[in-house]
């Protein structure tokens, strides 16, 4: 239980400081995108609307997050929102200007000592997500990724793909480039370990060193000893075990 509470906390702090990686990695593991503080019954889409996270928003609303929900002072997410934008993603609803953070009945870490950088999560024996400081995610110009072909060599690669073209289209051409495939040969692209990518709003939510797999057809496996062209002719890349 109390592991729970300590992610529930942790989602509400990473939509306050715009953290998409760690939101959704805390989304994965089930947790409750509406779970409220205790205190002053904020929910995560309270934070994301009042630091104006568009972005985080989106994510949260996708996620079956409650705009409705009131906090401990009778607030939508609506009526906190920092831009007429996200008040219309979340349904309309007056600005309420007086809102001040310092007249929350608590004041929680995250607001007390903001981050200068975004954190890096990373799983741990009893499941936690512990904290460091790592290089602000706005100054990252690539996404990485590890790509294989399904079925074929079982090795990764890796890929970059420019954070200004997180497109489906993108993402097929890089991985078509770097795997010696054709586009026509590519079935679909899943996101390990079982979810297809169809649109470049799937593409925009993949985390760092995410791992993918094209699915190619068969004909084009039959073709290859390995399935493709073996990536030990790619000299320049670097091979994952």
């Amino acid at each position: 239980m109390e592991r729970y509470k300590k992610l529930e906390e942790d989602l509400r702090e990473a939509a306050c400081n715009g953290d998409i990686d760690v939101v959704l990695e805390i989304i994965s593991k089930g947790i409750n995108v509406d779970a409220r503080h205790a205190i002053n019954g904020w929910t995560a889409l309270h934070w994301a609307a009042k630091r104006g996270r568009k972005e985080i928003v989106e994510i949260l609303l996708d996620h079956g997050a409650d705009a409705s929900i009131l906090t401990e002072k009778g607030e939508t997410a609506s009526s906190l929102a920092l831009t007429a934008e996200i008040r219309q993603l979340l349904g309309g609803g007056e600005m309420n200007g007086s809102v001040n953070e310092s007249s929350l009945p608590i004041m929680p870490n995250y607001i007390k000592m903001p981050t200068l950088h975004s954190k890096e999560y990373s799983h741990t024996s009893n499941g936690t997500l512990p904290r460091r400081q790592t290089q602000s995610q706005d100054s990252v110009d690539e996404l990485v990724l590890k790509v294989r072909v399904g079925n074929g060599d079982p090795d990764f690669i890796e890929i970059e793909l420019p954070r200004s073209e997180l497109t489906y289209y993108s993402l097929l051409r890089v991985c078509c480039e770097e795997l010696g495939l054709n586009a026509s040969q590519v079935l679909r692209i899943r996101k390990l370990p079982n979810t297809m990518l169809r649109k470049d709003k799937d593409v925009q939510r993949l985390t760092q060193m995410q791992e993918l797999e094209v699915v190619v057809t068969p004909a084009s496996l039959k073709h290859q000893p390995n399935g493709y062209k073996s990536i030990q002719l790619y000299k320049n890349q670097t091979i994952l075990y």
